[in-house]
């Protein structure tokens, strides 16, 4: 089973992350299924291994009917499986287990692992470019 793409690097931060408003729209697909979509994304800039962003949407962004709890397990982070379009992957989002003093500023959050959905980034600028 593959690797979770970002926890890992994450939660052996202890708190050395800064967390930033990410300023534009952060869209989440699987296939043809849109399971996110967010003004009000926080964002973790990765490290030289994970370079990567990691973009944290609001559970109230995510839309949780393409998702159920992962029987696969993590103890630092609580694994969501994707089940749309007639097809699945396991583990594509992950939140931060615990209680809201663990991780707080990204508490009801979730993060989707970019090897298994779409995540697409529309800068502030860009998005007021193309309105014209």
């Amino acid at each position: 089973m593959p690797a979770i793409e970002h926890p890992a690097w994450l939660a052996s931060q202890h708190r050395r992350f800064v967390v930033r408003p990410y300023e534009g729209t952060i869209n989440v697909r699987f296939l043809d299924a849109i399971l996110a979509s967010t003004r009000d994304a926080l964002v973790v800039d990765g490290d030289a291994e994970n370079g990567d962003p990691i973009f944290f949407i609001p559970f109230s962004d995510i839309y949780f009917e393409f998702l159920t709890p992962s029987a696969r397990k993590d103890s630092d982070v609580d694994l969501f499986d994707v089940t749309a379009a007639g097809r699945a992957e396991e583990a594509v989002m992950w939140s931060f287990s615990g209680s809201e003093d663990t991780v707080p500023e990204v508490w009801r959050h979730g993060a989707f692992d970019p090897r298994r959905v779409t995540i697409e980034e529309v800068p502030d600028e860009q998005r007021d470019m193309s309105v014209i």
